[in-house]
């Protein structure tokens, strides 16, 4: 017993000294000093420690009155989930958010803060928060303010592959179905891999399908790499159900963004034959990212997302290298090589971002952690072809690719010979060629080694149906 005393005694005086030793630079306010008075002196900086169980869902808390004359905000504010540093791969966890005030002159005024999503300001807020500053006057201290690196001149060291197209999307492929709203619930995880398989059974099956978000927030408690799911508190991906037993439409079990009771029976639908993790520890190459990406379809991916200017994110491209927690789960989609970004599919509703996708810089806030894929009856066979005779002009993008060469698809009712011709942008004949084919299915491969990067029209003519057929293209 004696023992007992001893330790617990030498743990609260090593306690007392950190709380002395803060009280030195900083006055930490937490939520439970709800509605009281704070005295801010000049070399102390106003730190609260506001607890965020909704971050992945792009809640935080932002000033929504406070005299700027008498205090502002110091830095930028950071987000930290409360698991952080564990073993545990969860994602949309619960957290604390951690912003900085310092006083600009002596004064006293009501600080309020508004928990929301800064991009739905006639939305109300979940909650709000008030304190009374007596500021004595303007910071003195030497605390240097936080600011979240941007790095947007940082271009990473790459030469890009000639085994993949210099920029690609499966948006513009088609495939992707509409961005769904998760509200105030932390299921990002369950958005992210029902989108992924969403994507793949489009892309497979040409049928748009609606797979319940809430059926797994409802019953799949164990996501990848033995990982606890926790509905709207937290998750990772979970592939097993698609795997096991099938999806379930939403039509059958409508989203409502809060914890639910797993029923006894679902009607399930279409099933995966597999999921992985990409190659490569953490976040992999871009090479390896595009390959499974091209050749698999959307990826689940996570990154750094708890922060103001990603919440706050309307547009462009997204540069700033966020240090705290890998906290949000979204959709791969793209590429871009000559401005180094992915295309991003997020979970906030269209009115967030570029109609709710974000294009991100590559490398930055640990984009592209963990990259996971579903398998759906067969990989993508992605070779650059021209198919479809009968459609109209179309412009097609090489390459796609196919090591300079684009193949040619058609399908004809007899015997044929049909010309091949391309020409350049002056109507210069750079390829022709005659093939005689049987009735049915056809195809003819097309090198374009010889041929310099530009716009080109290649024309197919077939004398047996009179189809005459022009497609421009790009060799890029």
């Amino acid at each position: 017993m004696r023992k007992k005393s001893f330790i617990s005694l030498t743990l609260f005086a090593f306690v007392y000294v950190i709380n002395i030793n803060a009280q030195n630079t900083y006055v930490e306010v937490i939520k439970n000093n709800t509605n009281q008075e704070i005295v801010l002196e000049q070399n102390k900086v106003l730190k609260l420690n506001m607890p965020s169980d909704l971050a992945s869902a792009g809640y935080g808390w932002y000033v929504k009155s406070a005299d700027k004359n008498i205090i502002t905000q110091f830095g930028d504010w950071q987000f930290f989930q409360y698991d952080e540093g564990t073993t545990d791969e969860v994602t949309g966890g619960a957290g604390y958010q951690v912003i900085d005030f310092v006083g600009v002159s002596k004064g006293t005024t009501e600080l309020e803060l508004q928990y929301m999503r800064p991009w739905e300001e006639n939305v109300p807020a979940l909650e709000t928060y008030k304190i009374t500053v007596v500021c004595e006057g303007n910071y003195t201290g030497t605390e240097k303010p936080y600011y979240i690196p941007d790095v947007k001149q940082n271009d990473i060291n790459y030469t890009p592959s000639k085994a993949y197209p210099a920029s690609f999307d499966w948006v513009t492929q088609g495939i992707m179905t509409p961005v769904k709203d998760q509200g105030n619930c932390g299921s990002c995880w369950a958005q992210a891999t029902c989108g992924v398989f969403e994507a793949v059974i489009k892309a497979k099956d040409g049928t748009t399908r609606d797979i319940s978000e809430q059926w797994f927030v409802n019953c799949d408690k164990l996501g990848a790499m033995g990982s606890n799911n926790n509905g709207c508190t937290s998750g990772y991906f979970s592939g097993d159900e698609f795997v096991k037993v099938g999806c379930v439409y939403e039509a059958d079990e409508p989203y409502k963004a809060v914890n639910g009771t797993c029923k006894a029976s679902y009607t399930y639908h279409e099933k995966a034959g597999s999921w992985k993790k990409t190659a490569g520890l953490y976040v992999p190459a871009v090479d390896t990212v595009k390959k499974y990406l091209y050749y698999y379809g959307p990826l689940f991916v996570r990154m750094k997302c708890g922060v103001s200017n990603f919440q706050s994110y309307t547009g462009g491209i997204y540069t700033y290298n966020n240090t705290s927690t890998v906290d949000h789960a979204m959709v791969l989609t793209g590429w871009n090589d000559a401005n180094q970004y992915w295309i991003i599919k997020n979970s906030w509703g269209t009115g967030w971002g570029e109609s709710g996708y974000v294009r991100v810089k590559w490398g930055v806030s640990n984009v592209c952690w963990d990259p996971y894929y579903i398998f759906y009856k067969s990989t993508f066979n992605q070779t650059s072809v021209i198919n479809n005779l009968n459609s109209p002009v179309t412009v097609s993008i090489y390459p796609n690719p196919a090591a300079d060469e684009i193949f040619v698809k058609g399908t004809i009712a007899g015997q044929s010979d049909i010309q091949f011709l391309i020409a350049d942008v002056l109507g210069k004949t750079v390829y022709s060629s005659e093939t005689t084919f049987e009735s049915g299915n056809f195809m003819k491969k097309i090198s374009l080694a010889n041929l310099p990067s530009g716009i080109y029209c290649i024309r197919i003519h077939t004398n047996s149906e009179s189809q005459d057929v022009k497609r421009i293209f790009i060799k890029e």
